[in-house]
């Protein structure tokens, strides 16, 4: 079973309480149920996460090993002739990957491991390969002279010694726009596009802004717009920021609508109705979006 913890939730749920209300035929007077609407729009969005095995929006997670990859089994070690023989060859890669489940995968930020004396070391860039394009990033030794096409050797069994941090972005995309900021007051930036959350830091001529720099935003489908605020001493300055917008399918935003509305008006796991675990058309609508295990690696 694959240890998978949540570091960091999506900013804001991709359904609102108005969305819900209107599913459920509620007078947009009626805020008396909007507490429980929260509840169930997000208990919504996480069943449809885990139909789909992918995280919607921008999610930090971080997936732990007891250990990295062996390159081979124990009783054997390959050559390296056998490397480029097809047989062994694809199986002896095919036990150096490490998945990371979620989906697509946008940010990597640190590979940890502790060592044979117990200090936590970050693996270097050049010691790995990510492939970022598919549902499921696969992590590999990286090809460099120090790397040796192998994962380090940590020498002892230290159970959940590994750790990969990394985000998943599922049906985000990300943009990159160059501005100027005002020399009067206010100081702020309007990223002019709906449904935005801000991804990474804003960088500018002399390096990168770590901070002092605040951002805003709505809910996903609202029609207000993200606004950047910059200090005071950034006045004039030609920054570059990139962030991402949401971009839910609406055959999804349709499940969460219906699951949603499920949770709302049946409220007791205990009635007299017949009721199925989940409403009809759940797995119609998401059934082009769910990412297939086609094979099984034990790390």
């Amino acid at each position: 079973m694959l240890n998978v913890q949540l570091l960091a939730d999506l900013p804001f749920e991709p359904v609102t309480i108005a969305q819900l209300a209107l599913q459920c035929e509620i007078d947009s007077e009626f805020t008396g149920d909007n507490t429980l609407m929260q509840i169930y729009i997000s208990a919504a969005r996480k069943c449809v996460e885990k139909i789909m095995r992918r995280r919607l929006f921008n999610q930090t997670l971080q997936r732990t090993l007891d250990n990295f990859p062996l390159a081979a089994s124990f009783d054997y070690s390959p050559s390296p002739a056998d490397r480029w023989n097809w047989p062994v060859y694809g199986g002896m890669w095919n036990r150096l990957v490490i998945d990371l489940p979620g989906g697509y995968v946008i940010q990597l930020p640190a590979i940890n491991y502790l060592d044979q004396n117990g200090e936590l070391q970050t693996l270097a860039t050049s010691m790995y390969q990510a492939d970022l394009s598919g549902d499921v990033c696969r992590l590999t030794p990286g090809n460099g002279a120090s790397s040796a096409l192998v994962w380090p050797w940590q020498g002892n069994y230290l159970p959940g010694s590994v750790r990969i941090t990394y985000q998943t972005g599922n049906f985000v995309r990300s943009v990159t726009d160059s501005f100027q900021v005002p020399n009067a007051s206010p100081f702020t930036y309007d990223l002019g596009k709906p449904n935005c959350t801000l991804v990474q830091s804003v960088a500018y001529a002399e390096g990168v802004l770590e901070s002092g720099w605040s951002v805003t935003y709505q809910s996903q489908m609202s029609m207000g717009n993200t606004v950047l605020t910059l200090p005071a001493s950034l006045a004039g300055q030609n920054l570059v920021v990139t962030y991402c917008i949401a971009n839910l399918p609406n055959d999804v935003l349709n499940a969460i609508l219906l699951l949603g509305a499920h949770f709302y008006r049946n409220r007791e796991a205990a009635t007299d109705l017949d009721l199925k675990d989940l409403p009809s058309g759940i797995g119609a609508l998401l059934g082009d979006h769910i990412v297939e295990w086609t094979d099984y690696r034990p790390c």
